[in-house]
């Protein structure tokens, strides 16, 4: 014969408080799931799932009265879990991973994402631009408020002075 759990294995019978403790459950429960599908709609769908995990498993701790003696042991081991055992996990999952620079964006997305970059200083905010002179020279163009301040023509490395700084070339 299978033993179904009433509502007295999770809140005695003569709990006075009864829908104090389940209110409050509920509470947390529509909070944490609110809080988890925010994480899952950002992209953060591990976080999401740990939230979920933690919670999930505290409120069951602390609701039934059969694991009446884990109550004081879960904050312990949720702490390790949080703390110590899923960023050493995920840290060992994003090693295995191709998030390196390279990876995240393309040259075109790169490029379009440094030219809407402003230069800030106390004086207020720059916008600056490129300019191509002749023989690889290039010039600086600061621009605030209808003031363009220019710098001195620069000779950035090419490929083959490039690799020689860095040790590739020969």
């Amino acid at each position: 014969m299978e033993v179904v759990p009433s509502l007295e294995s999770y809140a005695g019978p003569n709990d006075k408080h009864t829908w104090l403790k389940w209110t409050m459950a509920a509470l947390i429960a529509v909070l944490n799931g609110y809080a988890a599908v925010m994480m899952y709609a950002s992209g953060e769908w591990v976080f999401a799932l740990l939230d979920l995990l933690v919670v999930s498993v505290g409120l069951y701790v602390f609701m039934n009265k059969k694991t009446y003696a884990h109550r004081y042991i879960f904050p312990g081991v949720a702490g390790m879990v949080v703390f110590i055992i899923f960023p050493l996990a995920y840290t060992i999952g994003i090693a295995f991973t191709n998030y390196s620079g390279a990876n995240l964006l393309s040259v075109e997305q790169a490029r379009n994402y440094h030219l809407k970059k402003s230069y800030k200083v106390a004086g207020g905010e720059f916008d600056f631009t490129l300019l191509k002179g002749e023989n690889n020279q290039y010039q600086l163009l600061l621009t605030q408020d209808g003031h363009h301040f220019v710098s001195p023509q620069l000779a950035l490395m090419d490929n083959k002075a490039r690799n020689l700084a860095v040790g590739q070339g020969t």
